[in-house]
């Protein structure tokens, strides 16, 4: 899983993300595909990975930043 923050816009129709995130361990559990997306976050740990704009982050590790999502619940409708 590949989480991305810091929104903002970029060029004319673009929108770029500063910083991005990936899962190294925990659950995600999907319990909604169809009419939209639900489901919950459990013990997530994430680590703050290399980022070049106009590039993939790779999973190179750019600095020693975690965190932790202990429970998160999530229900978007469609």
């Amino acid at each position: 899983m590949l989480v991305a923050t810091n929104e903002h816009p970029f060029g004319s129709n673009g929108i770029d993300y500063q910083e991005f995130y990936f899962a190294e361990a925990g659950t995600l559990t999907l319990t909604e595909t169809t009419e939209g997306l639900a489901g919950s976050l459990s013990n997530v740990s994430l680590t703050h990975v290399v980022h070049e704009r106009g590039r993939l982050p790779t999973d190179e590790i750019a600095d020693s930043c975690t965190t932790t999502v202990p429970d998160l619940a999530f229900d978007i409708s469609l």
